[in-house]
């Protein structure tokens, strides 16, 4: 049941890309945006897919770098490089508002609702900051390896190529970064959280051929 969940996930994401590039560099900004604020936001979330346990949150994160080389494909290099720097605040202004809102004393009447807040909003500090650290960093390094490739081959294997190389990296960053001393097999996990992002990727990866001949 969870891998129909998954792949209508993809489904999803990738039809909101297509909705969101009607409106042009804006609507990709603004989904490139959504997606690194779902990224961070659930991924304590998890469950079983393909008999490993996983984030349930890959998704957004693949989907945000494919926004993220169609921004660089159709409005260039500075379009892309902003879109990072508007992707970064915009996620450091989530715990920053979240402080605020879990500080303010609840009204009896609304405890629980206010202890549902605390548990989505308050997960681990170093957690949170592992993983916006790795993302923009290696969104950046992605827009590189992508420019570096698209004057040799086409977009789709560019893009295929750079998300390959940037998310192993992304998930040895975030896992021994963020989840050593709180997790144990470190290297099962970096393994199993790779082969679902792969499997995400190349799913992904065809469907943005019709992306680029529509927002064309």
């Amino acid at each position: 049941m969870n891998e129909l969940i998954f792949f209508f996930h993809i489904s999803a994401i990738l039809f909101s890309v297509y909705i969101f590039s009607r409106f042009g560099k804006v609507g990709l900004t603004a989904i490139f945006v959504l997606q690194l604020i779902f990224a961070n936001l659930f991924i304590l979330k998890q469950a079983v897919l393909f008999g490993l346990t996983v984030t349930t949150t890959d998704c957004y994160t693949i989907g945000s770098f494919i926004t993220l080389n169609l921004l660089r494909e159709r409005f260039g290099k500075e379009a892309a490089n902003k879109s990072i720097l508007i992707g970064l605040f915009s996620i450091l202004f989530l715990p920053l508002m979240s402080f605020f809102l879990l500080a303010y004393t609840p009204a009896i009447e609304g405890a629980s609702m206010s202890n549902l807040y605390t548990n989505l909003l308050a997960p681990s500090s170093r957690i949170f900051f592992v993983s916006v650290l790795c993302m923009t960093a290696f969104q950046k390094l992605d827009t590189l390896i992508f420019a570096k490739l698209r004057k040799k081959v086409g977009f789709q294997s560019s893009m295929l190529i750079a998300l390959l190389i940037t998310q192993f990296l992304d998930t040895l960053c975030f896992t021994y970064g963020a989840l050593a001393g709180v997790l144990q097999n470190l290297p099962s996990i970096v393994i199993f959280s790779y082969l679902i992002k792969v499997i995400t990727i190349v799913i992904m990866t065809p469907a943005t051929k019709l992306l680029t001949r529509k927002i064309a």
